[in-house]
């Protein structure tokens, strides 16, 4: 499934929620759609010329378009496991991100399963409680985030 329009913008505010996503990548993406089209739609002209938080996200709810089922919290999750594997991350911000989306019910699930924000909340409070290593629970990030990995081919170049 190639990602479109509104997949990127909601993966986008999802990355700007949780600041893994700088302002300036997004009107970057904007001002390349702009860059390749003789007529850009009025959301593109507001995001390219949004400057703050608040403006951004404006813009990016008028993107027109269905999303696709989950795709854009599976990208947005594929973003934080390269972060992740690439040290940008620490537990206590991987944890507040699962806990946050698992508290929306925006982890997808397998099988009748808990979704990993919650049973990465449940592994940190068996850290706290010293039933758990640090190693053991950098295994346990590694295998949950593991499972997007496959999309990170697919993340903009602006990401």
């Amino acid at each position: 499934m190639e990602p479109n329009g509104k997949d990127l913008a909601e993966f986008a505010r999802l990355g700007l929620r949780f600041h893994i996503l700088p302002l300036s990548s997004v009107t970057t993406w904007a001002d390349g759609i702009i860059a390749e089209t003789n007529f850009p739609a009025p959301w593109l002209i507001d995001l390219a010329m949004a400057d703050d938080m608040e403006s951004i996200e404006n813009a990016l709810r008028h993107v027109p378009g269905e999303a696709q089922a989950d795709l854009a919290i599976r990208l947005f999750l594929a973003l934080v496991c390269r972060q992740w594997r690439s040290g940008n991350l620490s537990i206590g911000y991987v944890r507040e991100i699962g806990w946050s989306l698992h508290c929306e019910s925006a982890l997808p699930s397998l099988d009748g399963q808990a979704d990993w924000g919650v049973c990465l909340e449940v592994e940190c409070e068996e850290l706290d409680a010293g039933w758990r290593t640090e190693d053991d629970l950098r295994a346990s990030i590694e295998q949950k985030l593991a499972q997007y990995s496959d999309l990170e081919g697919k993340l903009p170049a602006w990401a």
